[in-house]
């Protein structure tokens, strides 16, 4: 047996993460925070973590490696094209989620589900690939501009007075309800 030409790959089939953030991470001193647009129009900034393994099935890693082999040409190009591919799906599912709510709602409510929506379409697309994506989750706080943060928590102030006005009244009434039954 000869092998002439032949070059050997060492693919990482064990648990990876990755993690894209504002911060410098894993020696990137490059914000890769996502900047993700609402329905409103408003521009929100994410931090988002990935846990994925490559599929030990070596009729699987054939597969992925045919499919991605002209992005490499050393060791090192092949975790680096295989985090790009995550990278550009994770930002593509994000985008297409973020875009169908409201800046409110990304920053409150549907948070969440942003993130599961994003999650099962990434592992779907990448399963087909011999890529398993594990789970998909927010890295810190979303980041919205200061006016809209400044404008929800005014609204959560004015609930919050609201709520506290009708407690009083209520406890006023009851005070005076007990006052009248004492009158009589």
């Amino acid at each position: 047996f000869f092998r002439f030409n032949v070059e050997d790959y060492i693919i990482p089939t064990s648990q990876q993460i990755n993690i894209w953030t504002a911060d410098s991470v894993k020696g990137s001193e490059d914000d890769e925070s996502f900047k993700l647009q609402t329905k409103d129009g408003m521009v929100a900034e994410a931090d988002v973590g990935i846990q994925y393994h490559i599929d030990a099935d070596p009729e699987m890693i054939k597969t992925m490696f045919r499919r991605y082999r002209s992005r490499f040409s050393t060791q090192t190009d092949i975790v680096e094209s295989i985090e790009s591919v995550l990278r550009a799906k994770v930002r593509d599912a994000m985008v297409e989620e973020t875009a169908k709510i409201g800046s409110e709602e990304l920053y409150g409510e549907k948070r969440m589900e942003v993130i599961d929506n994003a999650f099962k379409q990434v592992a779907k697309e990448l399963k087909s690939d011999g890529i398993i994506v594990e789970k998909l989750y927010w890295v810190n706080a979303i980041r919205l501009p200061k006016q809209i943060i400044d404008a929800l928590n005014a609204k959560v102030q004015a609930t919050q007075d609201a709520q506290r006005v009708e407690n009083e009244i209520k406890k006023a009434k009851a005070q005076a309800e007990i006052k009248l039954v004492e009158a009589r």
